[in-house]
């Protein structure tokens, strides 16, 4: 594991910053200027860069494994990426998923800011998925977006790379929340017709547990069930509707919770998380240890 904070650079540096994230910059302009922190480990890398205003070409390097996944998370700055002969306006919240095999023209149009993830596919597509159905261009939940921007600044913020275990969980988290930002684009395999009752309702839960409004009996209706069917299905799992739309509301308050977090920073991340109100996800906390204690 290498860390690399603070980064400053212009000219060929700036280009090397962009390599250790697996790019190769054609036609840059003499003024780039680029900086930010990564993290560079065998298989995962994560990084923070933030650039100058400026139009390039961008490639795989020539050594780069093929089944890497690769993404950029806009958070400042707008532009325009263009590959195969079309184009896709990005902007904050934009999250642009880059094909291993093929390149792409960048014209950033503002100052940009983004957060670079690269992993294996294998570790982010679900089974049976290929990276051939991903869009390269496109908006993720915005409740998604949050939680990886949060995780990454978190990994950055903490800085203790001596830390193995505590930086490895922090990664975990990151890949977490990046399966989950690609899981709302990858289109199944199987039809509609052959998800399970417990699939399509997971399926819901992970796309609305931000709202507070959205309950147990929302996913009934949404999913053309009653509310005792929808029971009996998770019942068989040993569960409820509500418990699991419960855990995942926790497991993301989690993530983004700092340590010793104030009370401003708990209302945020749980008006981000769906309970709405500090007091319900302390509520939510204290009950999921409860339970696992119990």
């Amino acid at each position: 594991m290498q860390a690399l904070f603070d980064l400053d650079e212009d000219g060929a540096a700036a280009v090397a910053l962009f390599s250790r994230v697996g790019w190769e910059l054609d036609d840059v302009p003499a003024n780039l200027r680029a900086g930010g922190d990564l993290l560079l480990a065998d298989d995962f890398s994560v990084a923070r860069i933030w650039h100058t205003p400026c139009r390039y070409a961008v490639r795989p390097i020539a050594v780069e494994d093929p089944s890497r996944f690769r993404a950029s998370l806009i958070v400042e700055g707008s532009g325009v990426s263009a590959a195969d002969g079309g184009s896709e306006p990005f902007e904050p919240g934009t999250l642009l998923i880059h094909d291993a095999s093929r390149g792409a023209e960048i014209l950033a149009s503002t100052p940009v800011a983004a957060i670079h993830v690269s992993h294996r596919w294998s570790r982010i597509l679900p089974p049976g998925a290929s990276p051939d159905e991903v869009p390269r261009h496109l908006r993720p939940p915005e409740h998604y977006a949050a939680v990886l921007t949060a995780m990454v600044n978190a990994t950055f913020e903490q800085r203790d790379v001596e830390d193995a275990l505590g930086l490895d969980a922090w990664l975990a988290a990151i890949d977490s929340a990046t399966s989950a930002l690609l899981s709302t684009v990858v289109p199944s395999r199987q039809g509609d017709a052959s998800r399970t009752l417990i699939e399509k309702a997971a399926a819901l839960i992970s796309e609305r547990y931000a709202d507070p409004a959205f309950t147990s009996a929302q996913i009934a209706v949404h999913l053309g069930v009653s509310t005792s069917q929808l029971y009996r299905a998770f019942a068989a799992q040993g569960t409820t509707p509500r418990r699991v739309l419960q855990q995942t509301r926790v497991r993301h308050a989690v993530m983004l919770l700092p340590p010793l977090a104030t009370p401003a920073e708990a209302a945020a991340v749980a008006a981000a998380s769906g309970f709405g109100t500090g007091r319900a996800l302390r509520k939510a906390l204290r009950e999921e240890r409860s339970g696992s204690e119990s």
